[in-house]
């Protein structure tokens, strides 16, 4: 019997785990961070392509500190230092009125912000027009190198439509061949129906990369 396909990051189960205390003392953990934590409504509104990045920057940073350490220059993921790190990635990748919604301007805005961390970092991308086989074998490979992989779906109507996120798990039943991705949005480990994601995207656009 075939067997099911599963790929994940090393520490997919944490991810980037942003924490804070509220003042009863209570501990809330995150997975990534949330756009809704930027102060202006234009910020909140466009600010999901910033924060797959500073997800992605700074999930690097962890897992090999010799080599990205620079991207992530604070002291802790607290939520007050992934904020700073947040804002950092939104002035890099300063998206107009309508976000970020160029893969190509994405993943070149991270790269030049690399840079004035003294980081070089490559890309490795694909389009959402490519074939299901194509993105799921990319999607794959990019888990299995421990690179957080961004993904951009411009549907406006669907739920995760018109939003960039942070895939940090694929699995698939090799008997039905339902595909699902584990993603961190809004803060928050979400699991998705990665054909219906697929079928979306593939008609309206966008694409996944990730960086090494």
């Amino acid at each position: 019997m075939a067997t099911n396909e599963e790929v994940k990051l090393v520490n997919e189960s944490t991810f980037v785990n942003v924490y804070y205390i509220d003042d009863n003392f209570t501990l809330w953990n995150f997975y990534g961070g949330n756009q809704e934590w930027y102060a202006d409504v234009s910020e909140k509104n466009n600010g999901c392509g910033p924060v797959a990045a500073a997800n992605i920057t700074a999930y690097l940073a962890q897992k090999d500190s010799s080599k990205y350490g620079n991207l992530y220059n604070l002291p802790s993921t607290a939520k007050h230092h992934f904020l700073k790190h947040m804002y950092d990635l939104y002035d890099a990748l300063d998206p107009g009125i309508f976000g970020v919604y160029s893969l190509i301007d994405f993943k070149t805005r991270v790269e030049s912000f690399a840079l004035t961390r003294g980081v070089s970092l490559s890309d490795n991308y694909i389009f959402c027009n490519d074939l299901l086989y194509n993105v799921s074998e990319f999607i794959k490979y990019g888990l299995s190198q421990d690179c957080p992989v961004a993904c951009l779906n411009l549907q406006i109507t669907y739920l995760y439509g018109y939003h960039w996120m942070t895939i940090t798990k694929y699995f698939r039943d090799a008997v039905t061949d339902d595909r699902w991705i584990a993603v961190s949005t809004w803060g928050e480990r979400r699991s998705i129906n990665f054909k219906e994601y697929y079928d979306s995207a593939h008609t309206w656009g966008g694409g996944f990369v990730f960086f090494y």
